[in-house]
C-alpha cells in the first residue's frame, strides 16, 4: 500500500526547532538589544511560545473551541496560558509600547532629580542659595511636554 506518510515525530521536532530558530531571529534582527548573551534565553523562551501558540491555535481552529455537549475544550486553557506567558515575556522584553513607557517614566525622575540637584548646587555657589531654591522649585514646577 502505498500512500502519503504521516510526518515523523523528529521530523515535526525539527521544523518546529526551526521555526523557533527563525522566530529568534526576526526578533534580534529588529531589536539587536535582544542578541545580547544574557537574553538569548528568554527571547528563546518567547519564540517557542509564539511557534507552540500558533501551533495550538491552529489546531483549536480545526476542532473547534468547544466539544459536542458544548463545553470549552482543554486545550483552550493551555492556549490561554501560553499567550499569557508570551505577553509576560514580551514586557520582561520591553516588547509592548506600554512596558516601554513604564520603564521610560521609572527611569525618568531619577535622572530629572540628578539634573535638577546639579543646577541647585551650581546655582548655590554662584548665586547663593535663595536663588538656587527658587530657580530649581520653578523648573520642577514648570510643564513638562
Amino acid at each position: 500500500m502505498t500512500g502519503v506518510q504521516p510526518p515523523s515525530r523528529t521530523g515535526v521536532r525539527a521544523r518546529r526547532d526551526q521555526r523557533v530558530r527563525r522566530k529568534r531571529s526576526e526578533l534580534e534582527r529588529v531589536h539587536p538589544h535582544l542578541a545580547r548573551p544574557e537574553n538569548k534565553s528568554t527571547v528563546r523562551r518567547w519564540a517557542e511560545l509564539v511557534v507552540l501558540g500558533n501551533a495550538l491555535y491552529q489546531k483549536l481552529q480545526a476542532m473547534g473551541v468547544v466539544d459536542e455537549h458544548g463545553a470549552p475544550r482543554p486545550l483552550l486553557e493551555s492556549f490561554r496560558r501560553c499567550a499569557l506567558a508570551q505577553v509576560q515575556i514580551e514586557r520582561e522584553l520591553l516588547l509592548t509600547e506600554k512596558s516601554r513607557a513604564e520603564m521610560a517614566g521609572s527611569n525618568s525622575k531619577p535622572v530629572l532629580d540628578g539634573v535638577f540637584s546639579r543646577i541647585r548646587k551650581i546655582h548655590t555657589e554662584r548665586h547663593g542659595e535663595t536663588v538656587a531654591e527658587e530657580q530649581s522649585q520653578e523648573a520642577i514646577d514648570a510643564p513638562q511636554e
